[in-house]
């Protein structure tokens, strides 16, 4: 079908959705998440600022506003209270979850004897840095599991003499518990965690603990409100928020003070001033879409009509602030709590059709197996439009071809996900490596109606799906 066959590769062109304008280079795909390159499309607002903010440099006086400016907005962003948290930029996630796990061995926090509780589901960003950090001073790990596994399975797994694992997350909580490393959304099964219902049930054996979530399955999807939650530390990527390549970090004053990093040299080197710029045109970007209006058609550009856009240097000018005055900074919306809440309400409304369209086939089809948790778990509150799945008749790899082919993107794999999370899921074996793994469907609120059955119609043409 014509209609449905995305452009693989083409030169730059905007796409246009209710409340919705996106600048995209279609490397990868027409609306389709691209999930080839594990990243959201880029909203021109970010692009405009991204672009102003690489072209007019100067780093104590544009570069620090940048920064500033982006750490404010990212407070909003998060749900954070200026007042009582603090938000630390970075490379990327990653790299703030390394930083973060070295200033608690460097100050001290975390000693010999201390444990150290892991979601299974955690991204291995949100598990590798506290795994060394347990190594090299003597802390224990404990695992909470999604789900039970069998002595057979524990012994497949290679895991150290001793590791306690359970279901219950208050059965593995003790005085010695310092930190808990949760998922808000799981990047696999696309569940949403209660996190304030846990941070709760956290703090009752364990006042004094740090709860670390990783955020940036969720980010995208929902409105986090860090300040209402409960926990210590909340990371997000910027690239999967339709922003710039940033990772960004709120984390509760006192925590900070606690590790000794209640200033800003947790953020190690010089930030990423441009990306500070995207970030900026991000807020925009939400609260235009809170707003419940299109961008114009060229974007946000350039304000020609500013006195200094066009000045031209006369003798005496200050050279630095002649240079950066030449184009006025792009206009931009001011990002307010009210609209960032307005944009998610936009977000969940658009992804639940979507997704549950695409659910829905799936469950009807005889050979898919679906990796996902019952509707019933306690503490899954709902899911994002993540949709993972095996076919018990055609391998990950040759759905993931079949697809590209057809101008789909989607990807198989395992997504740096845990080996307990794919034993639980009955997916950690060499029969399944060798098939590809799993089949992942990401959605975000740039999918409409034409993209979901698009999917289903492409994946019902390959031989021996039905």
């Amino acid at each position: 079908m014509q209609m449905h066959k995305l452009i693989i590769h083409g030169p730059r062109q905007y796409h246009y959705h209710p409340n919705l304008h996106l600048h995209l280079h279609l490397r990868a795909s027409r609306k389709l998440q691209n999930l080839h390159e594990r990243s959201s499309h880029t909203s021109i607002t970010v692009i405009e600022h991204m672009v102003n903010g690489i072209s007019h440099r100067h780093r104590n006086l544009i570069g620090s506003k940048a920064k500033e400016d982006a750490r404010a907005t990212m407070m909003t962003i998060l749900g954070g209270d200026p007042s009582t948290h603090t938000v630390f930029l970075g490379a990327n996630a990653t790299s703030l979850f390394h930083t973060l796990a070295e200033r608690f061995v460097e100050s001290g926090y975390l000693r010999k004897g201390d444990e150290i509780v892991l979601a299974s589901e955690n991204h291995m960003a949100n598990v590798i840095p506290w795994q060394r950090i347990a190594k090299r001073v003597g802390a224990k790990i404990f695992w909470w599991t999604r789900r039970s596994l069998s002595e057979t399975q524990c012994a497949n797994l290679n895991l150290e003499y001793g590791t306690r694992m359970s279901t219950d997350l208050d059965s593995l909580l003790t005085v010695n518990t310092r930190i808990v490393c949760l998922s808000h959304a799981s990047n696999v099964l696309g569940s949403i965690r209660d996190i304030g219902a846990l941070c709760q049930i956290i703090r009752r054996p364990c006042p004094n603990v740090q709860v670390v979530v990783d955020g940036v399955a969720a980010c995208a999807h929902l409105y986090t409100d860090v300040a209402t939650l409960g926990v210590d530390w909340y990371v997000v990527s910027c690239h999967k928020l339709f922003g710039p390549h940033v990772g960004a970090m709120c984390g509760r004053t006192e925590a900070a003070i606690a590790i000794h990093a209640e200033d800003s040299s947790i953020m190690l080197g010089t930030v990423n001033y441009e990306g500070c710029s995207g970030i900026v045109g991000l807020g925009s970007y939400l609260s235009i879409l809170g707003d419940g209006r299109n961008e114009s058609k060229t974007g946000v550009s350039l304000d020609r009509t500013n006195p200094n856009a066009l000045k031209i240097s006369q003798p005496g000018d200050d050279p630095v602030q002649q240079r950066h005055s030449l184009y006025a900074m792009p206009k931009y919306q001011k990002l307010s709590t009210g609209r960032l809440v307005k944009s998610y309400r936009h977000i969940a409304k658009v992804e639940r059709h979507t997704s549950s369209y695409i659910l829905h086939h799936l469950q009807n089809c005889l050979h898919v197996r679906l990796i996902r948790e019952d509707d019933n778990d306690a503490d899954v509150t709902s899911t994002i439009p993540v949709l993972s799945f095996i076919h018990t008749q055609i391998s990950s790899h040759d759905i993931v071809q079949w697809c590209l082919q057809h101008g789909l993107i989607i990807r198989c794999g395992y997504f740096l996900s845990t080996a307990l999370l794919r034993a639980e899921f009955d997916t950690h074996n060499q029969y399944m490596e060798e098939r590809g793994g799993i089949v992942r469907v990401s959605l975000c609120h740039y999918n409409n109606m034409e993209d979901a059955k698009a999917i289903i119609h492409i994946l019902g043409t390959m031989n021996g799906w039905d």
